[in-house]
C-alpha cells in the first residue's frame, strides 16, 4: 500500500476507533467493530496494525505528538521558561480531557512491547526533544535550576502520566483530571521543584 494511502487508512481507523475505545473500553472493542465502522477491510487492518493493541499505540503516538509538537509550534520565543512549562502543562491536562478514550483504555492496555515502541518512537523522542529544549533554555538563562533538561523531561512525564492517568488504578482516588486540587499541587510541586529560586519570580505557578 503507498505511503500517502496507508497514512489517509490510518487516520480513517483513527476517526472511528477513538470513540469506539472510549465507549466500550480497549477489551470490549473488537477489529471486527472497528473495521465495520471504518469501512475497511480486517486484511487492510492488518496490513496497517499487528494488532488491536498496535492501532491504540500507534494512534497514541500520532494524537500526542501532534497536540505537542503544535505547542512547539506556538511557543513566543521571548516568553520565560517557566511561562512555556505551564504552557506545557496546560497542553497535557487539555489533551487528556479531549482524548478520554486513552484514560479509560490505560487502565485495561497491559502490553511491554508496545509500551517500549511509544517510548521509543521517534515522534514521540521529538516530543521530548522539544521540551527539553526549553528547559535547557531555562537552565542557561538562570531561571531554572542546573539540572539535566532531558532528565527533566523524563522526570515531568512520569508525574504527569502517574498522576492523571494512573493514580486512580493505584489509590482508588480521582485522578488529576478529576481532581483540581491535585492538578493544581501538581503544577506547583513541578514548577517549584524546577525554577530556580534565587531568580526572578514566576508570573504564575497553577
Amino acid at each position: 500500500m503507498p505511503e500517502a494511502r496507508q497514512h489517509d487508512k490510518s487516520l480513517q481507523i483513527y476517526a472511528v476507533a477513538e470513540p469506539l475505545f472510549e465507549r466500550y473500553g480497549f477489551r470490549k472493542t473488537t477489529v471486527e467493530e472497528i473495521c465495520r465502522a471504518a469501512g475497511v477491510s480486517k486484511r487492510t487492518f492488518y496490513e496497517l496494525f499487528r494488532d488491536k493493541a498496535d492501532l491504540l499505540t500507534q494512534m497514541l503516538v500520532h494524537m500526542a505528538s501532534e497536540a505537542a509538537l503544535g505547542w512547539r509550534d506556538a511557543l513566543d520565543p521571548d516568553q520565560p521558561a517557566v511561562e512555556k512549562i505551564l504552557s506545557y502543562l496546560d497542553g497535557y491536562e487539555a489533551f487528556g480531557r479531549q482524548h478520554p478514550a486513552f484514560s479509560k483504555c490505560m487502565h485495561e492496555f497491559e502490553d511491554n512491547n508496545c509500551n517500549v515502541e511509544f517510548e521509543n518512537h521517534p515522534s514521540v523522542q521529538a516530543m521530548r526533544d522539544a521540551m527539553a529544549g526549553v528547559l535547557a533554555e531555562g537552565v542557561a538563562s538562570g531561571e531554572l535550576r542546573p539540572l539535566d533538561p532531558a532528565t527533566l523531561v523524563w522526570i515531568i512525564d512520569s508525574l504527569l502520566d502517574s498522576m492523571y492517568y494512573m493514580f486512580p488504578q493505584m489509590t482508588g482516588r480521582p485522578s488529576a483530571f478529576e481532581d483540581p486540587v491535585l492538578s493544581s499541587e501538581l503544577r506547583a510541586f513541578i514548577i517549584h521543584g524546577i525554577r530556580n529560586p534565587d531568580h526572578d519570580p514566576v508570573r504564575r505557578t497553577r
